[in-house]
């Protein structure tokens, strides 16, 4: 549910603008997460708007200081989700092959 509410917030502008200002900055860019946060957190306004807004950037920051651990997760998932597929076609063409297909359609 959390995840559906961030994803329901329009920041999309405001997490590339932190993120961009993190890459093109050589100071912020070696900085740690919370020194990164701390910058933004200046410039947003202290109020219930702004730290929802820093709150978005630290997320977006964390996100992105792991780009690499998040792509080798997207990499597994995507071989696991095509070794089963692969499975699935071996298992289908057996089915058919056997002649056995009959068995599987659900409406007789």
């Amino acid at each position: 549910m959390v995840s559906d509410r961030r994803a329901a917030d329009k920041v999309g502008p405001l997490t590339r603008w932190a993120g961009a200002r993190v890459d093109h900055d050589e100071r912020l860019r070696s900085a740690p997460l919370a020194e990164q946060v701390e910058y933004f957190a200046h410039l947003m306004p202290d109020n219930l708007i702004g730290r929802h807004a820093v709150q978005h950037i630290e997320w977006a920051l964390e996100y992105l200081g792991k780009r690499d651990y998040w792509a080798a997760r997207r990499a597994e998932r995507s071989s696991r989700v095509l070794r089963h597929r692969d499975q699935v076609t071996v298992d289908v063409r057996r089915i058919l092959d056997a002649g056995l297909h009959k068995e599987l359609d659900c409406r007789s």
